[in-house]
């Protein structure tokens, strides 16, 4: 099952679409820097928009420290959080109902 409370505070914290966040890999993120790549942004006036986001507290959620929690599970999959963006929509629409 998907972490959706986790999905979420991160979703506030990086200002990004669940789609975005269910591509996120492991590659994209810079430990150094704590940048994270977000590829293909959408944006109406352009294509194949790649932009890189830091990750810190401005909105009362950490997204750095939601990433170290993330890193600490280990999977085969490069995806921060392996999930499909579709089930993760109908996991919070299904939270939000009861």
């Amino acid at each position: 099952m998907a972490p959706v409370s986790q999905i979420i505070r991160f979703a506030v914290a990086t200002a990004m679409r669940q789609e975005e966040i269910c591509k996120v890999g492991w590659s994209d993120l810079e430990f150094r820097t704590r940048m994270l790549l977000i590829r293909h942004r959408k944006d109406p006036s352009k294509n194949g928009n790649n932009q890189r986001i830091p990750l810190f507290a401005a909105t009362g959620y950490d997204a750095w420290a939601i990433e170290e929690q993330r890193a600490e599970r280990s999977n085969d999959d490069d995806r921060n959080f392996p999930f499909n963006h579709r089930s993760v929509g109908t996991a919070f629409r299904r939270g939000c109902a009861d």
